[in-house]
């Protein structure tokens, strides 16, 4: 429903970006929801991070793996990042194929799949309707 009001309509520049990658959003949400396993590879902790407003440093939304607290480390990302247990935690975090159907962890990496980037480039190019 919402995908073929999606398709219906013409985009231009971002807003055609956008779209695209919630196309390819909705079908994943939707094999989810159909109990169907999804293998994506997960760049938490490599790509991205959450940062709550209390200092903590999450390889991902999902969770809450913290792995360390800026305020302990003076504020010094590098150290929380480069450090001995953020290698183990994506590590473990590699290792699984887990799959949360949470927009944000999803699009961050959908930017780092190239199966998935290639859709979302395709179904730009759909939704321009040159």
């Amino acid at each position: 429903m919402v995908c073929d009001e999606i398709k219906s309509r013409k985009y231009s520049g971002l807003s055609a970006i956008t779209e695209s990658f919630r196309l390819e959003y909705y079908n994943f949400v939707k094999q989810w929801r159909q109990g169907k396993t999804i293998r994506m590879k997960d760049f938490a902790g490599w790509a991205s991070c959450q940062i709550s407003s209390w200092g903590e440093v999450w390889p991902s939304c999902i969770g809450g793996i913290p792995l360390g607290n800026l305020r302990d480390v003076n504020y010094d990302f590098k150290s929380i990042w480069f450090s001995k247990k953020s290698n183990q935690i994506r590590k473990r975090l590699k290792s699984g194929n887990e799959s949360f159907p949470l927009a944000n962890a999803f699009y961050s990496n959908a930017l780092c799949n190239y199966g998935v980037f290639a859709r979302v480039l395709l179904n730009v190019f759909k939704l321009i309707k040159i």
